[in-house]
């Protein structure tokens, strides 16, 4: 979930499946601003608010003063993440309610209008994620579709990593991106900034096949193709 905390001057970002569990255990009890960690369907998942969303939703001052950093991930490696919690068994997109009536203003400010999109039919049992399997072309257009029932903002769709770096123009409007192939040092680094002498724990671990092992050559292909601004951007190409 996105942290605040007006004590200590920081934002964390929460960007799904990036070690966020772990960094929400120690950064938790130092939060102090409530009530900016809900979903919207169709745009962005329960307790994960893109930056841009939730800068408009802040005081400037608070912004400006604090500092902010998230944390990205491989992107083939993210979607191994992902795909296991979308898609094990009993398991779908989290539920998301509907936020206050601010967020809703903001959100028609900066979408302009409203967006629609058709319904991705998914399987009455989908494919429950198989440890260290490699995954398919089947498999990737599936879990695409099953991200866009519940995160895809209009202007900068949040089923990319690079929605909690950017601006919907492009810009980075975050002071720090950690990388989940360096988690603890990178989060040691965010500890030393914010003053604070914090440990992380390993929580909600998956075991899967390396990102260049996971793979069938068109599925990963496809994959590259699906979130190549990820790649770019974040600097994995």
């Amino acid at each position: 979930m996105a942290i605040i905390s007006l004590e200590k001057k920081f934002i964390f970002i929460s960007n799904g499946k990036t070690g966020t569990t772990s960094i929400e255990n120690q950064l938790g009890p130092y939060g102090d601003v409530d009530g900016l960690n809900t979903g919207l369907p169709g745009l962005w998942a329960n307790k994960h608010m893109p930056p841009a969303v939730l800068r408009a939703l802040l005081p400037g001052p608070v912004w400006e003063s604090c500092f902010k950093f998230v944390f990205v991930r491989h992107p083939l490696d993210w979607f191994t993440s992902q795909f296991a919690y979308n898609l094990a068994p009993r398991r779908g997109s989290p539920p998301a309610v509907e936020p206050p009536g601010r967020a809703r203003s903001v959100l028609r400010r900066l979408a302009g209008r409203r967006v629609d999109r058709p319904a991705t039919p998914l399987p009455a049992q989908p494919p429950p994620p198989v440890a260290r399997r490699r995954f398919t072309l089947e498999d990737v257009n599936l879990l695409h579709g099953q991200l866009h029932r519940y995160r895809g903002l209009p202007m900068a769709p949040t089923l990319l990593q690079t929605s909690y770096v950017c601006s919907p123009d492009g810009e980075v409007i975050v002071d720090f991106i950690g990388r989940f192939e360096t988690l603890a040092a990178d989060f040691e680094s965010v500890s030393r900034r914010l003053g604070c002498q914090l440990t992380l724990p390993h929580l909600n671990a998956t075991d899967h096949l390396p990102p260049g092992e996971a793979f069938e050559p068109e599925a990963e292909a496809r994959v590259r193709q699906l979130w190549a601004v990820d790649f770019a951007t974040l600097g994995y190409d």
